[in-house]
């Protein structure tokens, strides 16, 4: 097919492309509306990109008589306007020759008549003189420039709209108000949408994977992974990802150790977003509700060795609502942060209650952790439960072993200092301690002891505290202490020993109430879960002397008994005499001998 060829629609091809249902064929409709009688058959092609396709489409459409060719176009316009054009190659103009008979002469489908006895403008009186265009070598290049006004005035819109048409909006019946692309970048364009909905599906896709995933099938890995890094057995009662607002491997119900010494409710590990393979590093590890039981404080120190996080490593490791449980007291509501290195593993572990002045700091060594605990106003979390205003400790926990290398602190307006020692084996618990306590308030210490505050004054005490038990926790019922003390400036509440004296004579000679004023009172003294023994009593109090033992039984009745041996001394005599204690300790009676 001729390239210079040019063709028009005719009207059934302007009924075909209003109608979408006429021109079902892809081809022959885009064709269709790029025919618009400008575009030749080489500009067709080069719009398509398909020569044969539009030869093709040509032809087909040709056959349909939805396009007409230009000389088709061109004598239907010429019939449509009063008659047939006159296809002679030239148009005879011999003005030069003033011929009297007329010539008619068809020009632009109008028939004018020349006299060749006029003059070259003038015409018969009832046509308008007119001025002849130069002549033409054919039909079809004059209907051409005929159309080259309305061909400039529209080809650069239409060339952008007529692809646009073709794809984007077939149904309207106004080619000329399409919008104005080129068929190449509408082309581009299609293909980047279908890029972008694939690229969007296969994300919906991967989203639905990762969050359907069943992630608990990876709980025995990470079973494996703990106990490597806790250097002892771990299991992990349910696993689970959250996505909100990052990544977070939650493990629930976590126990640690053959027989558990250590749980947490929740361990949230929230890993770093391009670590999900692999490695596995932590930007923060995050446990709550951790309760360690005694029995597992030395195996600390072995967790989060070098050896046990050569395939993970972790930035941070918070704890909160921490537990430290002593069986028959427990150190609660303690938060803690440890602090970690990937090539030393763990560094320290500091904790700190949620509220109150307390600090306990855990520094691994290569024989367990170096302990220091710094407190205020602190309360011991066993039995019985001292309040220290101030303690500092210093110590090495090792597994089965405490060594207290040194304790000093403030408590009940005194000062008290020692070190000591708690060691567990698969057989007992046994705690020995020495201490020294200073200007300490007898009545406060002993009402804190749960004894009867028969002594008030300032005292010193050297004792031994010490423990033989079956486990830890049953230490505090094993508890036996011994010593001595010294009180001075002080007083006996509710024994009088002087009425005592007085009351020798009488018949009933039994005397409750009362108190003993002293400059001095020392003595031994030990205790255990049955009782507490005084002995070698000493008391000084003016021209008063006494010397004895007492005991208080720990019994539910508090009984008293004891004796002791009071002189008074006067200017003129010397009174002796013993003295008898006994009913209970909130309430003694005193019985003087005859």
């Amino acid at each position: 097919m001729n390239d210079d060829l040019i063709f028009f629609k005719t009207a059934a091809g302007d009924e075909a492309v209003r109608e979408r249902t006429r021109l079902v064929q892809r081809n022959l409709r885009m064709v269709l509306i790029l025919v618009d009688g400008f575009a030749d058959v080489a500009a067709l092609k080069q719009k398509t990109g398909d020569a044969a396709m539009v030869e093709s489409a040509l032809a087909e459409l040709l056959q349909m008589d939805l396009i007409e060719s230009l000389d088709a176009h061109a004598a239907r316009m010429a019939q449509s306007m009063g008659g047939p054009p006159t296809l002679t190659e030239e148009v005879p103009v011999a003005v030069e020759a003033r011929e009297h008979s007329l010539a008619a002469v068809t020009v632009f489908d109008k028939e004018v008549a020349v006299d060749s006895g006029m003059t070259e403008n003038t015409t018969r009186p009832r046509e308008q003189s007119m001025s002849l265009p130069p002549a033409r070598k054919s039909l079809p290049a004059s209907v051409a420039a005929w159309w080259a006004s309305r061909r400039q005035r529209r080809v650069q819109a239409q060339e952008e709209a007529i692809y646009e048409k073709a794809y984007g909006e077939e149904d309207s019946p106004d080619i000329q108000s399409a919008p104005v692309r080129l068929p190449g970048r509408k082309a581009r364009v299609k293909l980047g949408s279908l890029v972008a909905m694939a690229v969007a599906g296969a994300v919906v896709l991967a989203v639905l994977r990762v969050v359907l995933y069943p992630y608990d099938e990876y709980r025995p890995q990470f079973e494996q992974r703990l106990s490597r890094a806790l250097d002892d057995v771990v299991t992990i009662g349910n696993l689970h990802v959250s996505f909100v607002p990052l990544p977070v491997i939650i493990l629930e119900h976590v126990n640690v150790g053959a027989t558990t010494y250590a749980t947490a409710e929740v361990v949230r590990l929230a890993p770093e977003l391009g670590s999900l393979t692999g490695d596995h590093q932590y930007r923060e590890v995050r446990v709550e509700g951790l309760r360690i039981k005694d029995a597992g404080l030395g195996r600390i120190s072995r967790w989060f060795q070098p050896s046990g996080m050569s395939n993970s490593a972790i930035r941070r490791l918070d704890v909160d609502d921490l537990s430290l449980d002593f069986g028959r007291g427990s150190l609660d509501g303690l938060a803690g942060r440890a602090e970690l290195d990937v090539q030393h593993g763990l560094t320290k572990f500091v904790v700190r209650p949620n509220a109150g002045d307390f600090r306990a700091e855990a520094v691994p060594g290569p024989n367990g952790l170096s302990l220091s605990v710094v407190a205020n106003e602190w309360k011991a979390p066993f039995s019985p439960r001292l309040v220290f205003s101030a303690i500092e400790l210093h110590g090495q926990l090792t597994p089965g072993r405490f060594a207290i290398d040194k304790l000093e602190g403030r408590a009940y307006d005194g000062l008290f200092s020692g070190s000591g020692m708690v060691v567990r084996d698969h057989e007992e618990a046994r705690m020995t301690i020495n201490l020294e306590l200073q200007h300490v308030a007898s009545g406060k210490l002993l009402d804190a002891l749960g004894g009867p505050s028969l002594i008030e004054g300032e005292a010193s005490v050297r004792m031994l505290v010490a423990a033989n038990a079956p486990a830890l926790n049953l230490l505090g019922e094993a508890l036996r202490t011994e010593g001595t003390f010294k009180v001075v400036r002080g007083s006996l509440r509710r024994i009088d020993l002087a009425g005592a004296l007085r009351s020798s004579g009488r018949t009933s000679g039994v005397v409750r109430g009362g108190s003993t004023g002293f400059e001095g009172l020392s003595g031994v003294f030990s205790s255990d879960a049955r009782a507490v023994r005084l002995n070698g009593l000493r008391l000084s109090s003016g021209l008063m002397q006494a010397s004895g033992q007492v005991t208080v039984s720990r019994q539910e009745n508090a009984a008293i008994s004891g004796l002791a041996s009071v002189e008074m001394r006067s200017s003129a005599s010397v009174i002796r005499s013993p003295v008898a204690i006994s009913g209970r300790a909130a309430d003694p009676e005193l019985r003087a001998a005859r």
